[in-house]
This record gives structure tokens, sequence and C-alpha cells, in this order.
């Protein structure tokens, strides 16, 4: 139990440092250039509302995996020798069917009326930045977390390396996708991909590009950019 809560609050501690620096980056003159859009378009949110909103929807996954492990679901973490051959399968499988739940659950978010409701909190953040990652209904970001916890519990047990990995992607590329920013150098190159296609999501056509970890399950479903 120990180790999964020192790699859960290391894990988070390390995103807000990630998101903090990207939060720097989205207004910083040298990454002007680099901006998916010229100019930022400003929420007409209360700054104040908007912080108690990003607290608390930092409080709320924090809280959720803590409590995942002190009730004993961290039974599906196993640890001992294992391969990184053994670790990357475990990685790609659990995100992998993450995001297909994820995929049809932003789908619907979309179509269906009472979901369209709570999923809209997030799209007033028309242009994004990093910040506006946590800038979600609280009921849209607890269904993210228990997805995630409940495929991890059908899918394993998975090994505590591999639990590390899996639990920093699904963190960090959340933030990532939303920098607004296309980094022009490794290792945040590698994700202007997603950003892009995020940017996609909230400027261009709301109707595509559901997916958030990949672009495999849009391109499967014809609903990529």
């Amino acid at each position: 139990m120990t180790t999964l809560l020192v790699i859960i609050t290391a894990v988070l501690m390390s995103n807000g440092l990630l998101l903090a620096y990207l939060h720097w980056a989205f207004h910083a003159p040298r990454f002007a250039q680099h901006r998916f859009r010229a100019q930022p378009v400003t929420m007409r949110i209360d700054e104040r509302d908007r912080l108690r909103n990003a607290l608390l929807n930092g409080i709320i996954p924090v809280s959720i995996f803590y409590a995942y492990v002190i009730l004993g679901f961290s039974r599906v973490i196993v640890e001992g020798p294992v391969s990184w051959l053994t670790i990357l399968w475990q990685v790609a499988l659990v995100l992998t069917v993450y995001d297909l739940g994820y995929y049809w659950m932003h789908r619907y978010a979309h179509t269906q009326k009472w979901m369209m409701k709570i999923h809209a909190v997030h799209h007033k953040a028309r242009y994004p930045s990093a910040r506006d990652s946590l800038w979600i209904h609280h009921y849209e970001n607890v269904a993210g977390v228990s997805l995630l916890l409940v495929t991890l519990t059908l899918l394993g047990p998975i090994h505590v390396y591999s639990f590390a990995l899996m639990f920093w992607i699904y963190t960090a590329s959340n933030i990532l996708i939303h920098s607004g920013v296309a980094f022009p150098r490794y290792p945040l190159k590698l994700f202007n991909g997603l950003a892009e296609q995020h940017y996609g999501h909230h400027m261009v056509n709301m109707n595509r590009n559901f997916a958030t970890i990949t672009k495999f399950w849009d391109r499967v479903f014809g609903t990529d950019l």
C-alpha cells in the first residue's frame, strides 16, 4: 500500500510542476509563434471561480485514488521481477481499453442532453490552455477517474511499475493535450499531435476527436479530423 501511495503522490506532484510550466509556456513570448492561435481567447469566468474549480478538481482524483488503495483494491497491483516488455504490454492494454471507454463517454457527452449540460462546462474554454484541463464539471471528473479504475480492476493484476507508468501517462496526457502550444523540441514535441487533435475538438469541430490518449479510436470510428 505504501508504495502505491508514494507513486500516486509523486505523479500528482510532477503533474503540478508540468501544469505550471505549460501555463507559463502558453503565455511566454518565446512560444508565441508556436501557439495554435495567435491570440488567446479569455473565458468570461470569474478568476476566483476558476481557481475554486481547479482546486476541487485536483482534490477529487487524489481522494478517489487514495480511497481505491486504502479500501483494498490495490490487490490488482503486484510486485516482483518483471520484464520491460510485460510493463509496456500492460500499460498499452489498460490505456487502450480505457481510451475506448472514454471515447464513447466523451462522444455521448456531445449527443445526450443531460451529459451535454455537464460537458458544456469544459467547453467554456473554447481555446484552452493547460490549466483548463482542470476546468470541468465535478461529475465528469469523477466519471473519468472511475472509468480508469474500473478498467484497471477488470484487466488487472498489473505490475506496480506498469501502474506507475500508466498513471503518469493518464494524468500527464490530459494536461499536455490542453497545452495550446506545438512545442519545437523533444520530449514535449512528442505530444504535439494529441494537443493539435484536442485543439481541433475545441476550436474546429466539437463532433470530432473524442479520444484523449491516442488517435486510434477516432480513426476506427471515423471521427478524426
